[in-house]
């Protein structure tokens, strides 16, 4: 982020600080554009384990508009055939809501759909690994 000119670090004994630079993202987006192509998919499976005293929680399934649902089962069928997602055809203790957020496509007029979770209620039962995260003045001071 530093060579992108997105963030400045302030080096200060008194208050150390990272300011953030308001900038076009135009031409960061066209220079990076592979970052922001494709999925992010990291390799292997997680398991998540929760908190047994927290009760499981099944949300129904929001509505979705008729004119969408085929866009939306081709969408999800993608994501099955890059084992992104999988079927489950057994009942399960925790069930978030599905999402659908349509994104414009700027230059070509078109929309993208983004299919997303509402987790909220099993994020709150989630017992977290304890991993320090460093701290972005450890990060930015790193020698490369």
């Amino acid at each position: 982020m530093l060579k992108m000119n997105l963030i400045r670090i302030l080096d200060s004994d008194r208050d150390p600080r990272v300011n953030v630079l308001k900038t076009d993202t135009e031409p960061l987006l066209e220079e990076y554009d592979d970052v922001f192509e494709g999925l992010g998919k990291l390799d292997g499976q997680y398991h998540i384990v929760t908190d047994e005293s927290i009760r499981p929680v099944v949300h129904p399934p929001r509505r979705l508009p008729v004119a969408m649902t085929e866009r939306v089962q081709r969408k999800l069928e993608e994501m099955a055939a890059a084992n992104i997602i999988e079927r489950v055809d057994q009942p399960t203790d925790w069930v978030s809501s599905m999402l659908v957020v349509i994104h414009p496509l700027k230059l070509r007029g078109e929309t993208k759909l983004r299919i997303c979770l509402d987790p909220r209620d099993l994020n709150l039962a989630i017992r977290r690994e304890h991993f320090p995260m460093p701290a972005i003045e450890e990060i930015a001071t790193r020698h490369q």
